[in-house]
């Protein structure tokens, strides 16, 4: 129970009525509720307690000191109080890195069983190891493991496509041909797997296992800037596999990208502002304003409101506005261009 103390503090019994008492291991003051032990001195007990629990599980006297240290560097680096709370967590790293051995692996084996994650969640222990010189782990093993955890993510997916996985493994068979040849490396065999893997799904979504031309030029439409990471699988599946498979051209692509990439609205408003205020217009500038008016107004591709503005009828609706007439469907524009679109 705690009652008021009359400034407003809630405070326990024996906090009320003694105040603070002295710590019995360190003397400094602390409230009487605490039992007689301040706050350092209860999580430095506890850390302490902890440690030596979990140091009696190791077989080997070598790897229970290894621990003892760990837990007494983590209180100097981290404090009493974090490090008690994380030791336990940290116990486990420590049992599981020697559960396969007596020794402290090496940096390759160390990442091949915990991952290159799982070694970032255990960043104080990693970082003790390397400072004893227990362990050297660099930018380029943790690099390694990350890429090749990918890889095997790729491949696994690829297993879930079923017959067509042969195609996949025949291209990583090649590819990991080519790394021990020196000729590529495992990140390019990582950014060589993905697209190959994503042009298969898409010719199993087109009820195809072997990608044909269409499927090809699907994906591509969908992912232009992959064509050069996947002509390597397009050759293994046309001369392996005999897929009609064609590569289409850089400019054709391109020209795939630019037609999806939305126009410049405040351009084509000041181009369409301009247009409608010049005075004299020609045949040539009022087809411009409609064409112009359907790509802003109904965001219409260039090329296509081009042809509607010289081929498509412009017609009057209710309340004076105006429409393009194409097939069966109208497209409205401001009636303000009436008056300076009259052909």
């Amino acid at each position: 129970m705690l009652y008021d103390d009359g400034a407003g503090r809630l405070l326990c019994k024996r906090c009320l009525t003694k105040g603070t008492v002295a710590c019995r291991t360190c003397g400094k003051p602390s409230p009487a509720g605490r039992g007689g032990e301040c706050d350092d001195c209860y999580w430095n007990r506890l850390l302490s307690k902890r440690i030596d629990i979990a140091a009696v599980v190791f077989d080997r006297k070598e790897n229970a000191e290894i621990f003892r240290a760990f837990g007494e560097w983590l209180r100097e680096d981290a404090g009493a109080h974090p490090a008690a709370i994380k030791i336990n967590r940290y116990f486990e790293f420590f049992l599981e890195m020697w559960s396969s051995g007596e020794n402290i692996p090496d940096a390759t084996t160390l990442l091949k069983h915990f991952s290159a994650g799982l070694l970032r969640k255990n960043f104080q222990p990693l970082r003790f190891l390397e400072e004893k010189g227990l362990v050297k782990i660099t930018a380029t093993d943790r690099m390694e493991v990350t890429e090749r955890k990918r890889i095997k993510e790729i491949m696994a997916q690829s297993a879930e496509t079923g017959s067509a996985h042969i195609f996949m493994i025949r291209y990583h068979d090649r590819l990991t041909e080519r790394m021990r040849e020196g000729v590529t490396g495992l990140s390019s065999v990582r950014l060589a797997l993905s697209p190959a893997l994503a042009l298969l799904k898409t010719a199993i979504m087109n009820g195809r296992e072997l990608p044909c031309q269409e499927d090809l030029l699907e994906y591509l439409g969908t992912a232009p800037g992959q064509r050069a990471a996947v002509s390597g699988f397009v050759c293994l599946l046309r001369d392996e596999f005999g897929a009609e498979l064609a590569l289409p051209s850089v400019k054709s692509l391109r020209c795939k990208i630019a037609r999806r990439r939305p126009e410049n609205r405040l351009d084509l408003e000041r181009e369409l502002m301009e247009l409608m205020r010049s005075v004299d217009k020609s045949e040539k500038d009022r087809r411009k304003l409609v064409e112009l008016s359907l790509r802003y107004f109904h965001r219409i591709p260039a090329r296509m409101a081009r042809k509607m503005a010289v081929e498509d009828q412009l017609v009057e609706i209710d309340g004076g506005d105006m429409a393009v007439l194409s097939g069966k469907k109208h497209y409205w524009l401001p009636k303000q261009l009436y008056y300076v679109t009259s052909f």
